[in-house]
This record gives C-alpha cells, structure tokens and sequence, in this order.
C-alpha cells in the first residue's frame, strides 16, 4: 500500500492532513490546539432569567469585562434589557432556548451598535445564536421599540436569530401611518451636519 501524499511527492502538508485550515510549520502545517474560549456568562454579572427584573446592566457588564477574543454568553431563560449598549470587539453567544424581550415601558432599541456620530466607527460586533436559533421577542414592547439599532459599524454579524414583532397587534395594523410597526433591525443614518461644517 502506497502511504504516500496525495500528490505523489513524498512530503505530506497540511492540505493533506488539515483540509480547511492552515497552521504553523511547527505544528507541520497543522493548526494547533487552541485554548478553551473563555466566556463570560450575563448570570454571573446579575442576571436573572424568567422574572419581570431588568437585566441590561448585566449584559453590559458582561460585555465591559470580556477581552479580545473572548465570549459573552447569555443561557437558556427569558431576559429583559432595554437599549443595551454593545462595544466594539465584542461577540454574544446567545443559546437557542433563550429569549430577549424589552424591558419597560420606554421606546428606543433593544440592542444598540454605534460609533461616535461624525468621528468614528464601532468594529467588530457579532450576535449570533449558539445550537440553534434564539429569540428576540418585542411582541409587548413599547411601540418605538427595535431590536437592533445600528449607527456607524463596520463588521458586525446578527445571525441565527427569529424575531417576533408587533405586527399581531391590530391597533398596529390599522395604524395609518404605520408608526406602531418597527424593523428589527434599524440603520440608523449619520447625522451630516458637522460634516459639512454647519
């Protein structure tokens, strides 16, 4: 039997052995081990699935206190946030059997993505559900209520997500002006006044 490469050249590399991916030659091509992803749970910073609590300040712990390439993570459960603040460089693993809903009775953005209005970019965000898809429910939210506003971001990621809306209200669906009916995911455009020196 003939133990040999693919390419009939006697040398094995990392295409042979690691397909997808490439790593260092002191590994022979091969990636190395990486460590554990660190993840740093919202319960731990305050949050308290399935009750009426507001748990925005635990996210955003959370989010403040993970590093470059580490995870907030967010388990099963309902959790309450309003307008919850994402940084730069952050990613949220959301679990498939969680749900985000809005807390209170104020309008304004469940999840918020901006840079600095006229002066820079927010980089690097990504929220995606983790085994499946999780929930973000603004079926009772106030009527100004959107899931995500986004506001001078480069490279981010919503993913792995079903949102339910306002749009089995029918005091929403007969609203004339269709003011009660928020996207789930809103762009929100720069202000250019500075810009342009006024």
């Amino acid at each position: 039997q003939d133990n040999r490469d693919s390419d009939g050249d006697g040398v094995q590399n990392y295409q042979d052995a690691c397909p997808t991916v490439a790593g260092p030659v002191s590994n022979n091509g091969c990636p190395e081990s990486e460590p554990p992803l660190t993840r740093y749970d919202v319960m731990d910073f305050g949050a308290t699935p399935n009750d009426a609590s507001d748990d925005t300040a635990a996210f955003e712990d959370a989010m403040a206190a993970a590093g470059a390439n580490e995870v907030v993570y967010v388990p099963a459960g309902t959790y309450r946030v309003a307008n919850v603040g994402i940084p730069g460089n952050t990613t949220v693993e959301i679990e498939s059997t969680a749900t985000i809903k809005k807390f209170g009775t104020g309008n304004g953005p469940v999840f918020s993505m901006r840079g600095v209005a006229n002066t820079s970019f927010v980089q690097n965000i990504h929220v995606y559900g983790v085994n499946g898809k999780f929930r973000l429910d603004m079926s009772d939210a106030p009527q100004d209520t959107t899931g995500f506003r986004l506001r001078s971001v480069k490279n981010f990621s919503i993913k792995n997500m079903d949102a339910i809306g306002r749009d089995n209200d029918p005091a929403a669906l007969t609203d004339p002006n269709g003011s009660i009916l928020k996207p789930v995911i809103s762009f929100v455009p720069m202000d250019t006044t500075q810009l342009n020196g006024e």
